[in-house]
């Protein structure tokens, strides 16, 4: 890990971890969200799908670097309405510390397995000590069964798979496809919204009503998550998905003390110390 790509990663961490509690305090969730701040993207980052599309019709990208962006804003797209719907049902300490742990861990393994990376014992280690701290923060498992924390554990093991597939995925599109960051990014945005278009005609009540009571919040989200991940994009580009991917994980800790501070969710000093552990795991990585 360069010392270029950390300030960028942090930084990536904190938009991150906002945008996830605004996303917390919407009453909006679901494809009706993800269509709305999809949209806004769409329109506030014209002139990067103006790009995206330009490229497209000047045949300036392959029918290969296409099929990445379509298959990356489909990713994208399931991504988002898992997440949204875990927030619906559980607390953002839980769902998000366990997505933003659990994906960068199987996305770790992935890019071992298929681009045959060799991450150092201490970059193995820190990974292993990230999933200690991940089972701080969920708790007692036999408890969860019995909680009403399950659906909130289960949703974010479910968003935690999609990180790592489109982690991987945009990985090699960035590495191997050559895509330009900004038109990857414009074109993940275009696609996701006409993915959820036919979704969200049926939902067009529920929809203009959520943008007339919350579309402060959305553009928000709709700013800083895509700002965010082209930060992630540009790190991409130059650094191992085994470094990179992990590391996204210091927006735990900052997820975590936004919960339990702003939104007051319970047993805070377990999900610090938990967090704590997965940042210290974090911490590890960057020296290997």
């Amino acid at each position: 890990m360069t010392s270029f790509a950390l300030p960028l990663i942090i930084l990536s961490a904190i938009l991150h971890a906002s945008w996830n509690l605004i996303a917390k305090r919407t009453s909006t969730t679901g494809v009706a969200l993800v269509f709305l701040f999809s949209v806004t993207e769409v329109i506030v980052f014209f002139s990067v799908v103006a790009m995206a599309i330009y490229s497209l019709w000047m045949g300036t990208l392959s029918w290969g670097a296409i099929g990445f962006i379509l298959g990356s804003g489909a990713l994208h797209t399931i991504y988002f309405w898992l997440l949204s719907t875990g927030y619906k049902v559980g607390d953002l300490s839980i769902v998000y510390p366990i997505a933003r742990s659990t994906g960068p861990l199987l996305a770790t393994i992935g890019a071992i397995l298929l681009f045959s990376e060799n991450p150092t014992l201490i970059v193995i280690g820190g990974t292993l000590v990230i999933c200690f701290g991940v089972l701080i923060l969920t708790g007692n498992p036999r408890d969860l069964r019995q909680s009403k924390a399950l659906p909130a554990v289960t949703y974010g093991l479910l968003t935690g798979v999609m990180v790592a597939c489109y982690t991987l995925w945009d990985a090699y599109a960035m590495n191997q496809a050559s895509i330009p960051p900004l038109v990857f990014q414009g074109g993940l945005s275009l696609t996701r919204m006409m993915v959820l278009f036919p979704f969200a005609i049926r939902q067009h009540e529920t929809i203009q009503h959520a943008w007339a009571t919350e579309r402060w919040k959305i553009g928000s989200i709709a700013i800083m998550s895509s700002i965010s991940y082209l930060i992630i994009l540009f790190v991409l580009a130059f650094s191992p998905v085994s470094y990179v991917a992990p590391m996204r994980t210091l927006s735990i800790l900052i997820g975590v003390i936004l919960g339990t501070n702003l939104l007051k969710e319970e047993q805070k000093w377990r999900r610090i110390i938990g967090a704590s552990i997965v940042v210290i795991g974090v911490i590890m990585l960057n020296i290997g």
